[in-house]
């Protein structure tokens, strides 16, 4: 789904995952999962730090995303919803 996701992003079908490597790409992402927990039917967070690097100039834009989500219904129905607006982006 990231792969996917990045592909919208980015306007560039040439995303492939790890441990492929793929010589022929324009960006690579990592993305470190540094916790995660759930609470199933209750609820679901996830805390990662992510790096994504513009190959044709060496480009680094770093962040951190921290999520919490109350419901694992109400995060699939805002999931879905996210990515059927990206994939018509």
């Amino acid at each position: 789904m990231v792969a996917e996701n990045l592909v919208a992003i980015l306007g560039t079908p040439r995303v492939t995952l790890y441990p492929t490597l793929a010589a022929d790409v324009d960006f690579r992402v990592q993305i470190e999962v540094r916790n995660f927990e759930s609470a199933p039917g209750k609820s679901a967070s996830l805390d990662a730090v992510w790096t994504v690097r513009r190959i044709k100039d060496g480009k680094t834009e770093t962040g951190r995303t921290s999520v919490r989500e109350s419901s694992m219904a109400a995060a699939t129905t805002r999931w879905q919803a996210r990515t059927v607006a990206a994939s018509r982006a």
